[in-house]
């Protein structure tokens, strides 16, 4: 498919700017002598690390069935598979939208707490419309939900690693974001 090919050509490209101008560390970090496990256990006791670590999947769990049965659901209410692009790339570019400028909210007015529940509230009211979706069988509230869903999780998408990050120290931050990663 021609959306592949371009993701390949874009990596490659990515890999050659990596490769050509990204420059060497100067004093490169040494690597800790803690064994992994105790450096995983030492972030997984971070109530905070953990509550991240749990919405991510959440989040991610999330994405996974509405890209399974979301195009399933328009189906069934009359859209062909040729026609789903005008649902979802209007739903991507507001979620980019909503991501960047969330992201800038939240990190130049360190207000991470008040977008977040701004996050939260896309994603209730997602849960909201594909409730009522399931009830009345409405194709508008099924495409609302399907844009609110995306836009609580394009909110999240770039503020959990940022706090991840953020709520560890220098020691810990590559054990946190592995796990995060997982």
């Amino acid at each position: 498919s021609g959306i592949f090919g371009l993701i390949s050509l874009m990596a490659t490209i990515g890999l050659f700017i990596l490769w050509r101008f990204v420059p060497e560390p100067e004093n490169p970090s040494r690597s800790s002598n803690t064994p992994t496990l105790d450096m995983i256990k030492s972030v997984l006791v971070l109530p905070s690390i953990r509550t991240i670590d749990f919405g991510a999947f959440v989040c991610s769990t999330g994405l996974s069935a509405v890209f399974f049965m979301i195009p399933i659901q328009l189906a069934a209410q009359g859209w062909i598979s040729s026609e789903l692009w005008q649902i979802y790339l209007p739903m991507l570019l507001s979620g980019g939208l909503i991501m960047v400028g969330s992201a800038i909210i939240a990190e130049t007015k360190n207000c991470f707490r008040e977008v977040m529940f701004v996050g939260v509230g896309f994603l209730i009211a997602s849960v909201l419309c594909l409730n009522f979706f399931h009830e009345f069988q409405h194709k508008f509230l099924l495409i609302a939900g399907l844009f609110l869903f995306f836009m609580g999780f394009n909110v999240f998408e770039p503020l959990f690693p940022s706090l991840v990050t953020r709520l560890t120290n220098t020691t810990t931050k590559g054990a946190a974001s592995g796990v995060y990663n997982f």
